[in-house]
């Protein structure tokens, strides 16, 4: 029910689209580690682990933020440093105006701090199909908390639908003081000061965001190779940990920087919905989850199409895809070793933004990602559903484009009637261009327009 997409009551948070989630943990190595692993963010009480890895911390990541901080200040007042470093995306800070300045965000640090990067996140009021809730977000750096200088400014998700940092890259910058100045107020739940540069835009480029327009991928970032996480050096030991969380592992020498990865539900539901329709929106990446649903949806109403399917009028339709993005699915290691032909474990870091082996190598491994990201949506959910549909005589219809993780040709070439759309007043709408070239290039003698 709705104009979008693969939804229903019937979807379990274990059924839903799923994104990558993670927490961080430094650990001191030479000796048995012993110690508890943060369960990561979840939505709908839903997680569940996939990896436990573990690498050499980078410099300037030794020690977490909350351990250099003196406070934290906003024009309210102190602010609890704690509702910005604990990885809780659904509860933060407001900063608003004061004594005349603009909304801003200090920081004070213990000791001068060498930064290379920043990420901000917003909490989950701010979070679904809206923007980012400020115009704009600098941040400044000050030795003595009354002089600042400007640093950079962050770049801002936009549309999306899984929770997605403001990002900021700048050359090292040692100050006792950092602070973000915002353009309006709003809240923020996280923020993550690093001596470690970052992928450039990695959430777009891991697909935790969709790319929009005809704007190329930013060119891979570079930085010290004191930055840079080898490959070889990452390990696998999720093993050691038990199901409550707890690390018991003979650590190398040195600190360790552990991310516990795992899954949670996007939490986007179909829509619009009538009453008793509506629900969360079937895994994209599983076919499992998608014959649940396409077996749940339709229940008892197939044998009465039968009459209608053997006269070849009887069809299914996916309308125009707006449910957002999917990182994640509990096969998906396995997925990407079939397609890319190489274990991810060794490079997985690189989806939470660190640089791994190097600025082209962690592009290279996240187009791989993407491709194979396309490769799930194309097989498992656009080509599942026309599997089935042909398993009971029906014709496979659907408008395979407008932000999600597929390739809109490869998702059309499943499909018995590729769509497009057209709007009275929008002029040519470039998914009509899309759909008959779908069907020139795959032979669909037929494509269909949605229009109004």
């Amino acid at each position: 029910p709705g104009w979008s997409s693969s939804g229903g009551p019937w979807i379990t948070p274990e059924l839903s689209m799923q994104q990558l989630t993670w927490s961080e943990t430094r650990v001191s190595g030479g000796k048995e580690v012993d110690a508890q692993l943060p369960e990561p963010y979840k939505k709908r009480d839903y997680y569940r682990d996939a990896l436990v890895l573990a690498f050499p911390a980078l410099e300037g990541e030794e020690r977490p933020l909350k351990d250099l901080l003196r406070r934290v200040t906003s024009g309210g007042g102190e602010v609890d440093a704690t509702l910005l470093t604990n990885n809780d995306l659904s509860k933060g800070v407001e900063i608003a105006a004061a004594d005349g300045k603009p909304p801003y965000l200090q920081f004070e640090f213990i000791e001068p701090y060498a930064a290379r990067s920043i990420a901000v996140y917003m909490t989950e009021l701010n979070r679904g199909r809206s923007r980012f809730p400020f115009p704009s977000v600098a941040l400044e750096a000050s030795e003595d908390g009354s002089r600042f200088r400007k640093v950079c400014e962050l770049e801002a998700a936009g549309r999306r639908t899984i929770e997605v940092p403001a990002l900021g890259n700048f050359p090292l910058t040692r100050a006792k003081y950092f602070r973000l100045v915002a353009s309006g107020p709003g809240s923020i739940a996280e923020v993550r000061i690093s001596g470690a540069p970052r992928i450039t835009e990695w959430p777009l480029k891991a697909n935790f965001v969709h790319r929009r327009g005809e704007k190329p991928f930013p060119a891979p970032g570079t930085g010290p190779k004191e930055s840079v996480i080898e490959p070889a050096s990452v390990l696998d030991i999720t093993k050691h940990m038990d199901s409550s969380g707890r690390l018991q592992w003979e650590a190398p020498a040195g600190k360790r920087h552990i991310p516990r990865l795992g899954q949670t539900t996007t939490g986007v539901e179909n829509h619009p919905a009538p009453d008793g329709g509506l629900g969360l929106e079937c895994d994209k990446y599983s076919k499992a989850a998608y014959d649940y649903h396409f077996n749940h949806f339709f229940g008892d109403v197939l044998p009465k199409l039968r009459p209608l399917a053997s006269q070849g009028q009887a069809g299914v339709i996916i309308d125009s895809y707006e449910v957002g993005m999917q990182t994640w699915t509990q096969a998906y290691p396995q997925e990407f070793q079939q397609r890319r032909g190489y274990d991810l474990r060794k490079y997985l870091p690189a989806m939470t933004g660190r640089v791994v082996g190097s600025g082209d190598i962690s592009d290279r491994f996240l187009w791989d990602i993407r491709r194979t990201d396309a490769d799930l949506m194309d097989n498992n959910y656009f080509g599942r559903f026309a599997e089935l549909c042909h398993q009971h005589g029906l014709k496979a219809y659907a408008e395979p484009y407008s932000g999600g993780p597929f390739e809109e040709i490869g998702s059309g070439s499943k499909l018995d009637i590729p769509m497009g759309e057209f709007w009275a007043g929008q002029g040519e709408h470039y998914s009509i261009k899309l759909a008959s070239c779908i069907g020139h290039v795959f032979g669909k003698r037929i494509v269909g327009a949605e229009s109004y």
